[in-house]
């Protein structure tokens, strides 16, 4: 079995559904941190810092869209600074770096649910801690999704190499591994807790939908057994709940494949073994997960 030995952006297309989500970021971000200083001296509890991040004084308002809308501002206690500056730039360049090959992998469709469940959970488990807790803080930033994403991505390539620093070659599965240790290490020393419960709840999130949806593995092995039965457990209660939920009939003929050139109906399992010689060819046979490998094995025993 062979790995991708270096990993860079520049053979991956940037997704549009990926842009407008840092676009609209940067720009909910940059206008909250901007009018939040002249608001907050004119009508203080009218701040956008304050509306839009997620707290217990919002929950103790109703406002039930900040599990939601702190994802898409970024802290700015004193308006616009250099602090605020570095914190939005680093969240972006890794959402359009690690997102943009994690999408091309899963598809825009899961992208979005992997991206925004992951935010919309860790902020409800983020507001029972506060409320356990009592704790003040006004928690604002896309950090829960970013590291759902960026757990998927070692799920994708575990093995990839990508420059650190531009110098140092690091394989993936290490770089990850380092960073939530590190994680862990300044949110517990500071006494975290929301953060710290916000961002392992990204994680898990990241990591169960992984396994469960797309059937990847981690790059551990001792963990293996433990997947395999996550993947299992977890197809059986989607299907359980799929039961339960009312069925609609389908309008319309299935949809084909059809080459305009000739009219004709082209053959799906040849799509599907082009796109994964494709991805072979570009990431290695480890990018491949379990599912795609069994369906491989099965239209080549059929031919």
């Amino acid at each position: 079995m062979t790995y991708q030995r270096s990993y860079h952006l520049e053979g991956a297309a940037f997704p549009s559904i990926l842009k407008k989500l840092i676009i609209f970021t940067v720009a909910i971000s940059v206008i909250s941190a901007f009018l939040d200083p002249i608001i907050v001296y004119y009508f203080p509890v009218f701040a956008p810092q304050r509306l839009l991040s997620l707290s217990l004084w919002g929950l103790d308002r109703y406002m039930l869209w900040q599990p939601l809308s702190y994802m898409l501002i970024h802290p700015a206690s004193y308006g616009i600074s250099l602090g605020f500056i570095i914190h939005l730039l680093f969240n972006m360049l890794i959402l359009g770096f690690v997102g943009a090959r994690v999408l091309e992998r899963i598809g825009a469709r899961s992208f979005l649910v992997l991206y925004f469940s992951s935010g919309v959970i860790a902020a409800i488990i983020a507001w029972g801690v506060m409320a356990l807790t009592g704790s003040s803080i006004f928690l604002a930033g896309c950090t829960p999704s970013i590291y759902a994403v960026l757990i998927m991505w070692m799920l994708i390539f575990p093995e990839a190499e990508i420059l650190l620093f531009f110098i140092i070659p690091i394989k993936v599965k290490w770089l990850i591994t380092g960073l939530l240790g590190v994680y862990l290490l300044i949110s517990v020393s500071q006494m975290q807790f929301v953060t710290l419960a916000s961002v392992a709840v990204g994680i898990i999130v990241g990591y169960v939908y992984g396994i469960v949806a797309f059937d990847f593995r981690s790059p551990f092995l001792r963990f293996r057994n433990f997947e395999t039965s996550l993947h299992r457990n977890g197809k059986k209660t989607a299907n359980i709940i799929r039961r339960m939920l009312p069925s609609f009939p389908r309008k319309g003929k299935k949809g084909t494949i059809v080459d305009f050139s000739t009219g004709e109906e082209i053959d799906k399992d040849e799509v599907f073994m082009d796109a994964m010689l494709e991805k072979i060819s570009k990431d290695g046979e480890g990018s491949l997960s379990r599912r795609e490998r069994k369906r491989m094995e099965k239209i080549s025993e059929r031919r």
